[in-house]
């Protein structure tokens, strides 16, 4: 089992996944940026997905996937609201960032590899149910700040969003085919 209420935590695997149990995951504060290997290493897994919660802190994970999306925590407890996406190619160096419907950086992380069908998933306290957010895959941050390892928050992005969305429940899921599936 594993429990996290606090802190920085970066986790990369070379050939597996970032974070993984076999028990529960329970995330309710601190800063995560998990990178798994390719498929079907995810950036956190769990064996059963409804021992899986978010309710609080800020989480960042990409990787492979076993599906078309990533790992999603929908245990009960679950009551930050979550973004995933799967399918997506990211290249070593390019930013990937989440961004409010202003253009301001919610959070962003610099890929330390290129990976192949990656599946996101980001949860924050300013994820909010009914706001609208962008996601971008890109070059450079304007002004951001550096939080941790690989992490940053705050500046802004220039150029078109890879994929914008309402947020429509408390999971929020972005198909291969581009549609939006939203989980309450």
């Amino acid at each position: 089992n594993l429990f996290v209420e606090g802190g920085d935590i970066y986790a990369y695997s070379e050939a597996n996944d970032a974070i993984d149990s076999n028990g529960t995951i329970e995330i309710c504060g601190g800063r995560i940026f998990a990178c798994g290997s390719d498929s079907p290493e995810q950036g956190i897994d769990v064996d059963v997905e409804s021992l899986y919660s978010i309710s609080g802190g800020s989480v960042m994970a990409v990787g492979g996937t076993i599906g078309s999306i990533p790992c999603l925590p929908k245990n009960r407890e679950t009551s930050q609201a979550v973004y995933a996406m799967g399918g997506m190619e990211l290249l070593r160096g390019k930013y990937v960032a989440i961004t409010n419907s202003d253009g301001k950086i919610i959070a962003a992380c610099r890929l330390p590899r290129n990976m192949q069908n990656v599946g996101l998933l980001f949860s924050s306290p300013e994820l909010q149910v009914g706001g609208e957010y962008m996601l971008f895959v890109t070059d450079s941050l304007l002004d951001a700040a550096k939080m941790g390892n690989t992490l940053y928050v705050d500046g802004t992005v220039s150029g078109i969003p890879h994929f914008a969305w309402k947020q429509g429940g408390i999971i929020s899921v972005v198909n291969t085919d581009g549609s939006l599936n939203n989980i309450n």
